[in-house]
């Protein structure tokens, strides 16, 4: 069973596939693997010593993208990183998380320790550089939804209720695993 998570920054994609990697007894494939393959370069285009972005590296990008894909193949798992629905190949529940700029800004303010209008700069500059890189390196428009087997909006849903029903869908979705 692969579970593979999407959506813009903040939309829940980290905290959703960890709770749901413990609901299901699974592994959680995250960016956080990246950092040793340095595909994400910091970047502070904002001023402030906070260090804002984190943006692909075309250098990077592909051999990162080769590892996550080779250590979602060898388990059952749930992957959380912006690309996972385009690079595990093969049967995978692929959802795609929404949530309003509101919730977005006031989870990535409150994990970021910044104010409100901070969070607003960092996540209008994350989203579009991510965006860009995305298109750049690999042609993919993340916003083109249609490999997507469900979208679900965070902003409306309690957590347990966004882990339940991705919980369902992969039980459904790998159902002969389970006769």
């Amino acid at each position: 069973m692969k579970i593979c998570l999407s959506g813009l920054t903040a939309s829940g994609k980290t905290t959703i596939a960890e709770r749901l990697s413990v609901e299901l007894n699974i592994a959680h494939i995250s960016k956080s693997k990246a950092k040793s393959y340095g595909h994400f370069v910091e970047d502070s285009r904002i001023k402030g010593n906070d260090r804002i972005i984190e943006t692909a590296h075309p250098r990077y990008a592909n051999s990162f993208d080769k590892e996550i894909a080779r250590l979602a193949k060898k388990q059952d798992c749930v992957i959380s990183t912006w690309l996972s629905p385009w690079i595990i190949t093969g049967p995978a529940l692929r959802v795609w998380l929404n949530a309003n700029e509101k919730d977005r800004l006031s989870r990535s303010a409150k994990r970021r320790h910044m104010s409100l209008k901070e969070a607003k700069a960092y996540v209008e500059m994350k989203d579009r550089e991510a965006m860009r890189s995305f298109k750049r390196i690999y042609g993919i428009n993340v916003m083109e939804h249609d490999i997507f087997d469900i979208e679900i909006n965070t902003s409306h849903m309690h957590i347990d209720d966004v882990v339940s029903v991705i919980a369902m869908m992969a039980v459904l979705k790998d159902s002969k695993r389970f006769r």
